[in-house]
């Protein structure tokens, strides 16, 4: 992948299935908090619920070395903030670039069943707006070509590929392939644009 230009922090937000020894898991929608904490040795989850009467904390605790998705966010030396999303865990973490959300993101689909990234926060400087990503309004096509054209360098000066090449190497025409990279584009724009 060709390499970006990193801002001074970025906040990445994946949304990920409970592998089945998560707590989270076995509990599904009646989580309604999560905490973790890491030391040398090992990692604390409190994991608060509904339990038809009230509210009950279950904490887990296991080895540092047994991976899971938050041991994996402390792998690449960031904090897992941790909240339940219907059965699943939002998780959100402040990395020092885009390599090291793209890292996490390779290395909780190790671990999990599903990983979605749902969106990447520029934070950088008080007083310069920090943008944010949605990409879940792009389809899955648009996001596609999106990913092709940055992994092929189509966005390098100059540009290390064209429509066509990128077309071909995923086997679509070049005028669909255009097509979604545009729309993506737009999406992105239009996303930015609400931040200037």
């Amino acid at each position: 992948m060709p390499e970006r230009e990193s801002p001074s922090t970025v906040m990445v937000t994946y949304r990920v299935t409970p592998p089945e020894r998560c707590p989270v898991r076995r509990l599904g929608s009646a989580v309604t908090d999560v905490s973790v904490v890491r030391n040398d040795t090992s990692i604390s989850c409190d994991v608060v619920y509904s339990d038809g009467e009230g509210t009950a904390v279950e904490r887990v605790d296991h080895s540092a070395d047994r991976r899971c998705p938050c041991s994996v966010v402390f792998e690449a030396d960031a904090i897992p903030h941790v909240s339940p999303a219907d059965s699943a865990l939002s998780i959100t973490a402040y990395v020092a670039d885009f390599d090291t959300g793209d890292l996490i993101a390779d290395r909780l689909r190790e671990v999990a069943p599903s990983v979605e990234l749902v969106s990447a926060d520029l934070v950088d400087e008080v007083g310069v707006p920090s943008a944010r990503i949605d990409f879940q309004a792009l389809t899955s096509k648009q996001l596609g070509a999106l990913a092709t054209a940055v992994e092929h360098g189509y966005y390098q000066t100059p540009s290390e590929t064209t429509i066509e090449e990128m077309a071909a190497d995923t086997d679509v025409s070049s005028s669909a392939f255009a097509t979604r990279l545009r729309n993506a584009e737009e999406a992105i724009a239009d996303q930015l644009f609400d931040f200037l």
